[in-house]
C-alpha cells in the first residue's frame, strides 16, 4: 500500500509541479466583473479603471482552449486623441501608472523554462505587426528579454496559429529568475506606424521545461480530456495520432483500476464500472513519456 500511494503521490505533485511552473489563467478564461481584464494580467481598460475601452475583450466565440480567448484591437480613443492610434496590450500581472505612462511589475516566477508556447490569430487591415514581449529578471537584473514579431505575412487570418519558441539560447546568465513579464501587443509601437483595426486574438500561453525532466507541456496541451466530472465515458482528443499508446487510471490509493490502449485521434473510454470518486489518469506514448496527466471525478 505505501509503494502505491507514493506512486500516486509523486503524479499529483508532478502535476501540480507542473502547473505552479505555468502562465496563470494562460486561456484567457476568468475575468472578475468589471471585467476589465482577465484575472492575474492588466490591460489598459484595467489600468485607467474603464475611462477607456474598446482595446482588450474576452472572445467566447474565437478561442482554440477551453472557453475563451482574449483578443486585443488596436484603436485610439476619445479621451486624448492626440495619441492616435493605441495598441490592444495585455500585460502579465500588475501595473500603475507615472505621470500616465504605465509601468508593469509582472508576477514571481522562480523557474527557468526551456520553450515559450502561445496559439494566436492576427487579421489587420493593411500590413502591420503585432509582438509578444517575455523577459525574465532576478533582483531587478536581467537575464533573458526579447520581443517576437509577428508580421501579417506571418499569418493565415482565418485560422489560429501556433508559436513554439526555444528560450535556451535567450538566457544571459545561469541565474534562477524571481520574475517574468510577459506581454502582447496588438501593433508595435507609433515610429512603425500602428494601424487601426489590427486585431490579435492569444489563447492558451504556457511553458515547456524539457531539459529539467518536467513533462513537456506541449505535448500535454495537445490531449483533451473530458467531460470532467464524468459518468460513464472519458472522451480523449489529440492533435495527432497516438496510436499505440495507453492511458492508465488509478484510484486514491494508487491502485492500477483501468488500462486501455488508445488509437487514433479521438477515442472513447469506458468508465462504466468505476465508482463515485476522484481519480488520476496518464496517458504514455510507446517510449513511456507522458503525454497527459490530471485528475478527475466520476458522479453518477
Amino acid at each position: 500500500m505505501k509503494t502505491k500511494f507514493t506512486l500516486l503521490a509523486v503524479m499529483i505533485m508532478a502535476f501540480f509541479f507542473t502547473n505552479a511552473q505555468q502562465v496563470p489563467n494562460n486561456s484567457f478564461e476568468t475575468w472578475t466583473a468589471p471585467g476589465y481584464a482577465p484575472d492575474g494580467w492588466v490591460t489598459l481598460e484595467q489600468l485607467f479603471n474603464g475611462f477607456i475601452s474598446g482595446f482588450a475583450f474576452k472572445d467566447t466565440v474565437n478561442f482554440i482552449d477551453g472557453n475563451a480567448s482574449i483578443k486585443l484591437v488596436s484603436d485610439s480613443t476619445s479621451l486624448d486623441p492626440t495619441q492616435g492610434v493605441i495598441a490592444g496590450i495585455v500585460s502579465l500581472g500588475s501595473a500603475h501608472t507615472v505621470a500616465n505612462v504605465p509601468v508593469y511589475t509582472g508576477i514571481p516566477f522562480p523557474y527557468r523554462p526551456d520553450t515559450i508556447i502561445f496559439d494566436y490569430q492576427y487579421r489587420t487591415p493593411v500590413y502591420d505587426t503585432a509582438r509578444m514581449v517575455i523577459e525574465f529578471t532576478t533582483n531587478h537584473v536581467p537575464g533573458l528579454g526579447f520581443s517576437l514579431l509577428l508580421d501579417t505575412t506571418d499569418a493565415d487570418p482565418l485560422s489560429w496559429g501556433e508559436v513554439t519558441y526555444p528560450l535556451g539560447a535567450d538566457y544571459l546568465n545561469a541565474s534562477i529568475p524571481d520574475t517574468l513579464f510577459l506581454q502582447f501587443y496588438s501593433s508595435i509601437t507609433p515610429n512603425h506606424g500602428l494601424k487601426k483595426g489590427s486585431t490579435l486574438h492569444v489563447d492558451n500561453v504556457r511553458f515547456g521545461y524539457a531539459a529539467t525532466g518536467v513533462n513537456d507541456v506541449k505535448a500535454l496541451n495537445e490531449i483533451k480530456v473530458y467531460p470532467n466530472p464524468a459518468s460513464d465515458v472519458l472522451n480523449v482528443v489529440s492533435a495527432k495520432d497516438i496510436s499505440g499508446s495507453n492511458m492508465q487510471i488509478f484510484d486514491v490509493t494508487g491502485n492500477l483500476v483501468s488500462m486501455r490502449e488508445l488509437k487514433g485521434f479521438f477515442n472513447n473510454v469506458n468508465i462504466i464500472n468505476l465508482a463515485n470518486g476522484n481519480y488520476v489518469y496518464k496517458i504514455t506514448n510507446t517510449q513511456n513519456e507522458i503525454l497527459g496527466q490530471n485528475k478527475f471525478t466520476v458522479v453518477k
